[in-house]
């Protein structure tokens, strides 16, 4: 599993939506699409991808693939998605 498809894996199980992402990015949702046509990130900008780390509770895209989703990491990260704007 690469970088792009693990952080969709999450985003998926936290119910967070490309909508509210973009929101919380600062982009049209379609730029997150954008972002996200690849393997890896490096399509985001540097700060677009410090937000995306802070919001996965992370400080690297290796860090992303070591994530272990289970119910308290989602549970945490729905809390974070809750004060997305």
């Amino acid at each position: 599993m690469n970088v792009v498809e693990k952080v969709n894996l999450i985003l998926k199980k936290a119910n967070i939506s490309k909508v509210n992402l973009s929101k919380y990015l600062g982009v049209s949702r379609q730029m997150v699409y954008n972002y996200f046509d690849g393997d890896d990130l490096s399509k985001l900008p540097n700060e677009k991808c410090q937000l995306l780390f802070n919001l996965l509770d992370v400080t690297s895209e290796k860090e992303i693939l070591d994530i272990n989703i289970t119910n308290d990491y989602l549970q945490k990260l729905s809390y974070s998605s809750c004060h997305l704007p």
